[in-house]
């Protein structure tokens, strides 16, 4: 019951998802990500070509086309060996992406700061990071940093400001949750479509009643 009830928020926060895996799987699907993929898939290092090298190639592609276990397996001894620094940071969100279909949060949230430290000016590594933590292991005020960092990168992104809402409602700072929100909203005119759980949330927040309520544990 409780995690039918933490995944019921967890769909709230995009689009409808069907658990907190989703959450942050889907999430390799958004621009910055794909385009650092690209970017590795398209530019092997030279030096690597000609020294005939193939080793770190060949992982790094393991690591991309791999699932579950053996992703996760392969993405760490791809990590292991001289990858290019776009390269190794794609590995270690893919490790990190990996681990949370798993819902090995606790190792995926490791792997995500280890993610934010190799791309500290990516936007969308710290909100994988900060939803990771809110809402994989449930820990709103540890993801309140990640979420703050995030939005000063990209101070329009409506999931950031939408998982924002989530983790001060969490943690009783309604007013500051209800404003969350309504940025989300007039960011995106259709933010409350398919997202029951944030808009239960903010009535909470406006009302100043707990969230979730007591019979709805939040993971």
């Amino acid at each position: 019951m409780k995690r039918l009830c933490g995944t019921s928020l967890l769909r709230d926060n995009r689009v409808v998802r069907d658990n907190a895996v989703s959450l942050v799987w889907r999430r390799i699907g958004r621009a910055g990500f794909v385009g650092a993929v690209l970017v590795a898939f398209s530019s092997a290092s030279s030096s690597e070509e000609t020294a005939g090298v193939l080793a770190p190639h060949e992982a790094f592609y393991s690591c991309m086309s791999s699932r579950k276990e053996e992703g996760v397996a392969a993405c760490r001894q791809a990590l292991l060996l001289p990858l290019g620094p776009e390269r190794r940071s794609v590995a270690q969100g893919v490790l990190a992406l990996h681990l949370a279909n798993l819902a090995r949060w606790n190792e995926a949230a490791d792997a995500y700061q280890k993610l934010v430290q190799l791309r500290p000016e990516d936007a969308e590594a710290h909100l994988r990071l900060a939803d990771t933590i809110l809402f994989g292991l449930g820990r709103p005020w540890d993801a309140l940093l990640p979420l703050r960092k995030s939005l000063i990168l990209r101070p329009d992104s409506v999931s950031a400001f939408g998982s924002l809402g989530f983790a001060l409602a969490r943690i009783g700072r309604h007013e500051e949750a209800v404003e969350a929100f309504r940025e989300a909203q007039r960011l995106d005119s259709d933010f409350w479509k398919n997202r029951p759980g944030a808009r239960a949330a903010y009535e909470s927040a406006q009302r100043g009643d707990p969230w979730p309520p007591p019979e709805r544990p939040f993971n």
